[in-house]
C-alpha cells in the first residue's frame, strides 16, 4: 500500500469512529506498511490463525467452516468496511481464533496483518501506534456494546433466531444473519 493509500484509509477509519482524535498522517504511515489486496466478487479469503484482516471497503460474508448441519459452513453474517476480522483471536491469550471463511460480496479491498505485528502495534510508542490502538479499541467497544444489547434482548425474552450464533457473529464484528 502506498503512503497516499494509507492516508485515504486513515481518513475512512477516522470517519467511522468520530471519537478518535484524528492524526491522519500518523495512522496512514502505519497502514502503509501492510500489503493491500483487491478481492473480486465471490473471491474467498481464509484468514489464518496468525493474521488479522482489515476490510478497507466493501462487504465480506463470514462463515465458520464445518460448524453447520452435516459439517457444512455456518453463516455468521456480513461485515462492512472499514472493519476488522480476527482481532479478538489475535489479542486473546490463546491467540488461535477459530477458522473463518470470508467471501467478497462485490469488490472488496483488504489489508492482511500478521497477528504478531498487530499485537506489537499496541505497544508501539508512536503517534501512528496510538491512533491504531484508538481505532481497534473503538471497534472492540462497539462489539461489546452490541453484545450487551444482545444479552439484554435475550434476558428480556426478545430476539429471534439462535442467540449463540448472533453472539458469535458479534464477536467477529459482523451483523448476524436475519432470521
Amino acid at each position: 500500500m502506498t503512503a497516499d493509500e494509507g492516508r485515504r484509509l486513515a481518513e475512512q477509519l477516522f470517519a467511522s469512529q468520530p471519537a478518535v482524535p484524528a492524526d491522519i498522517d500518523a495512522l496512514g504511515g502505519v497502514l502503509a506498511r501492510f500489503p493491500a489486496a483487491i478481492l473480486e466478487p465471490g473471491a474467498v479469503l481464509s484468514p489464518g490463525a496468525g493474521e488479522v484482516i482489515l476490510l478497507v471497503e466493501g462487504t465480506l460474508a463470514l462463515a465458520r467452516p464445518g460448524a453447520g448441519a452435516g459439517g457444512a459452513s455456518a453463516a455468521l453474517g456480513a461485515l462492512h468496511g472499514p472493519a476488522l476480522v480476527g482481532q479478538v483471536g489475535a489479542l486473546s491469550a490463546a491467540g488461535t481464533p477459530a477458522p473463518l471463511v470470508c467471501a467478497a460480496q462485490g469488490q472488496a479491498r483488504v489489508l492482511r496483518i500478521e497477528a504478531a505485528t498487530f499485537r506489537s502495534l499496541f505497544s508501539e510508542a508512536s503517534p501512528g501506534g496510538a491512533r491504531f490502538r484508538w481505532i481497534v479499541l473503538g471497534a472492540l467497544a462497539q462489539q461489546l456494546t452490541r453484545m450487551s444489547d444482545l444479552v439484554r434482548t435475550i434476558v428480556a425474552g426478545g430476539g429471534q433466531g439462535d442467540p449463540l450464533a448472533a453472539a458469535e457473529a458479534i464477536l467477529e464484528g459482523c451483523e448476524p444473519p436475519r432470521a
